[in-house]
């Protein structure tokens, strides 16, 4: 009873924390673009004949579509779907702490080892967390189907551990639907990971396998955007082609020592502390295909200039590759504890801290961490080891200041804190006892999650009046042309920009983006009152000659003389 009480108690602290920490986001990225297809099935009225609207909802996900029918069907108007997101996210967050739970519980050696593990994994994941390479973010404090998937993946690997295939192909296959790319790279790991551990073909797994391929056809057949050929295929590649989500030349060096880094120390950490465990071994192989793998895919796809492959960007399979490596390294680190290998333990959870900071950072601290790992057990190694994080912490806290000065960061005060009062915890812990593996454990989180209280993004209030006047004061189909820097204006104002988009418009519609970018340079300066299309001019400071409807701040709205201001 009483564990029970502490898991609770301890997995309401994370969900606070990642609820209150990070800066929530409502609109943000593909996140962002994608909620306005939500807003048009709540009021199907909104952004009419809008090219770029129409070319973000081919992006078919049952997270947005499942969104916009809920919404619909409880009532909601427009201008209700922001407060409703922040619902959807902080019930996304009680999901995420549920899965991660699991997880740990699945990883975990012993009855003792579920917690401290579950408090290192909410630790890495209360705020916003990168894959190394790929370019693509692991979570991100927003609701979105990236996250969405994520979530159902992490259910998976848990499931896997547990030894219950079918279960894990079938939430692999229900990612599909949520964010195809998390589920599709998840299934294409784990498929040869499973073949190297148990070197049989269970019957659980050719049925898990096959429902996972039912899974991808209905979505190929029903929901993958348009295949691209030809001249448009042409044209995707010519903007896409050389993105990190698909080449691997184009990734940054560091990147790719780091990871390399990341992902030997997780497995050194296997082979040292948890050797015999076999969900560990599972974990360590799924780490290592998951590597071959991207790099083998994306270096066809660069070679072969299939714009198909392309689609898939195969760079992003290390999104898997990276929270597997991060799973891994939590479980050892509890091993390590609980085994008294206290300089194990406090080595490889800095590193895990550092490969999450400023590059120059992890470079030392991840060597560092595969050489104690390899290295036999020694008083003289591990009074050096000891001392190797000291001084990292310490030149943390130098490097902060310094930052001031510097044209680069050498890392933050917060950052400098978590590390040596880790230290200095790990330390003090003298005989391996739950309570006494708990605390560093408590510490841990508490420092990570007030790095995660940064100061929230302030939103221009002059650039809120813009949005509430065009809203309160223009037709439904109202065509705005709108500063080229602007922050978001159709998600908030529920009125169209003709010159506001996105390059992602060319992963599914190539010939609408380019007709998008005529659009954009038709409309740009003086030539925006002349084009037939547009209805109102958003400008920062007077243009002589014109007289603003409306003034707020920097920002002047002025009717264009055209056609179709006339409706």
């Amino acid at each position: 009873m009483r564990i029970r009480v502490t898991k609770a108690l301890t997995a309401f602290i994370a969900w606070a924390v990642g609820l209150i920490g990070p800066a929530y986001t409502y609109a943000q990225g593909g996140g962002g673009r994608y909620m306005l297809t939500v807003l048009q099935q709540v009021d199907p009225r909104l952004f009419p004949a809008d090219p770029v609207v129409a070319s973000y909802g081919l992006f078919a996900s049952l997270f947005y579509d499942g969104l916009g029918l809920l919404f619909d069907l409880a009532g909601l108007h427009a201008s209700q779907v922001e407060p409703a997101m922040f619902v959807v996210y902080a019930m996304m967050r009680a999901l995420l702490v549920a899965a991660l739970l699991f997880l740990a519980d699945s990883l975990a050696t012993n009855q003792e080892a579920t917690l401290p593990t579950f408090i290192l994994l909410a630790a890495l994941f209360a705020f916003e967390r990168s894959a190394l390479l790929g370019g693509v973010s692991l979570i991100t404090p927003q609701a979105n189907h990236t996250n969405a998937a994520l979530i159902a993946g992490i259910v998976g690997l848990a499931f896997l551990l547990r030894q219950q295939l079918l279960a894990f192909w079938v939430m692999a296959g229900l990612a599909i639907f949520l964010h195809s790319l998390v589920g599709l790279h998840l299934g294409m790991i784990a498929l040869p990971a499973l073949l190297l551990h148990h070197r049989r073909i269970d019957p659980h797994l050719a049925a898990g396998v096959g429902f996972f391929t039912i899974c991808s056809l209905i979505y190929l057949l029903a929901m993958a955007p348009p295949s691209l050929t030809g001249e448009a295929a042409e044209t995707f590649l010519f903007y896409k082609g050389q993105i990190n989500h698909i080449s691997p030349f184009t990734q940054s060096p560091v990147g790719y020592v780091q990871f390399g880094l990341l992902g030997a120390t997780a497995v050194a950490g296997h082979w040292r502390c948890t050797r015999l465990e076999q969900n560990h071994r599972l974990l360590s192989i799924l780490i290592v295909v998951a590597a071959v793998v991207g790099m083998a895919f994306a270096l066809v796809t660069v070679f072969s200039g299939s714009a198909r492959l392309a689609q898939m960007q195969p760079m992003r399979v290390f999104f898997w590759a990276t929270f597997i490596a991060y799973a891994l390294l939590a479980a050892v680190t509890t091993a390590a504890w609980q085994n008294g290998d206290r300089i194990s333990a406090l080595v490889v959870f800095t590193a895990v801290l550092l490969s999450i900071v400023p590059g120059f950072w992890a470079l030392l601290a991840l060597p560092l961490a595969l050489i104690t790992l390899l290295g036999r057990h020694h008083p003289l190694t591990e009074a050096r080891a000891a001392v190797g994080v000291g001084v990292l912490g310490a030149g943390m806290l130098v490097g902060w200041p310094l930052a001031q000065m510097l044209p680069f960061s050498l890392g933050s005060f917060n950052w400098a804190a978590s590390l040596i009062g880790f230290l200095l915890l790990i330390l003090t812990v003298r005989r391996p006892a739950p309570v006494r593996t708990l605390a560093p454990a408590l510490i841990a989180v508490a420092l990570a999650g007030a790095w995660a209280l940064q100061p929230r993004p302030a939103f221009d209030p002059a650039w809120q009046a813009v949005l509430a006047w065009s809203r309160s004061n223009t037709p439904v189909d109202a065509q705005f042309v709108v500063p080229p820097d602007a922050p978001p204006f159709r998600l908030y104002a529920f009125r169209s920009a003709i010159n506001a988009g996105s390059s992602a418009m060319v992963w599914v519609d190539p010939p609408a983006y380019e007709a998008f970018l005529e659009t954009q340079q038709a409309v740009t300066g003086s030539a925006a009152f002349t084009h037939p299309e547009v209805d109102y001019i958003i400008h920062r400071g007077a243009i002589g000659g014109q007289t603003a409807v409306f003034q707020a701040g920097q920002y002047h709205i002025y009717t264009a003389p055209s056609e179709s201001s006339n409706r």
